[in-house]
């Protein structure tokens, strides 16, 4: 027979949270690991993968950006009407690796971001 994880086995690497509420403050001191691992880019937010489903706007805000054949680009301005969504890794282990989770991250904007 078939063995499958258990659901509650999946969050031990990851965190699980319906909604969250985040402020991205302008950084006012740098420090060596607030860089890119991956082309040196000063960041806002690091580099991660999201753990489950993230709905998001970007209205018209600049600063995500997504790896893709190991190059970041900048995700699109979804205006006021439309959304991004990230597929995350928690969705990839349930449906047996079908998708790829993105990763992304925040570039060093100069103004403070609000996020829901």
């Amino acid at each position: 027979a078939m063995e499958y994880t258990t659901l509650p086995s999946l969050f031990a690497d990851d965190e699980f949270s319906a909604m969250g509420l985040r402020k991205y403050p302008i950084r006012r001191n740098i420090n060596s690991n607030m860089y890119s691992d991956i082309d040196g880019t000063l960041l806002r937010e690091q580099e991660h993968i999201d753990s489950t489903v993230t709905v998001l706007s970007t209205f018209n805000n600049g600063g995500l950006e997504m790896l893709y054949k190991n190059k970041y680009e900048a995700a699109p301005a979804t205006g006021e009407n439309s959304f991004i969504v990230n597929i995350g890794k928690l969705v990839d282990d349930l449906i047996d690796n079908m998708v790829f989770p993105d990763r992304d991250r925040g570039a060093k904007k100069n103004k403070d971001k609000n996020t829901i």
